[in-house]
């Protein structure tokens, strides 16, 4: 059997606006994936917003929010993970046609 290399997916990098509980502003973001293959996939795609620390603790602690990127999309956003006192909040995202799975 032939050995197959994993392609990896296209990333995308940008500075969006970041809303969530009581929050509006701009963030620095990272994703693992297309955003465009969203509106049509199960399943979401990971990546990070950078911002100041307070600002990623915040989001976190919100646990959900919305990311508009600078295309226009928006998409619904599941914080994942954020370490204490660094400006990265790790998030799951997805269309915002579909219901973020519980």
């Amino acid at each position: 059997m032939p050995f197959r290399r994993a392609i990896r997916p296209p990333v995308a990098r940008g500075v969006g606006r970041l809303k969530f509980h009581r929050f509006e502003g701009d963030a620095r973001y990272c994703l693992s994936g297309d955003p465009t293959r969203l509106d049509n996939s199960p399943k979401g795609i990971r990546g990070w917003i950078e911002t100041d620390a307070e600002t990623a603790a915040r989001a976190f602690a919100a646990l959900e929010g919305f990311l508009t990127l600078e295309s226009g999309q928006r998409f619904r956003l599941r914080f994942l993970a954020h370490t204490a006192g660094t400006e990265q909040a790790y998030f799951e995202m997805w269309a915002l046609s579909r219901a973020l799975p519980r």
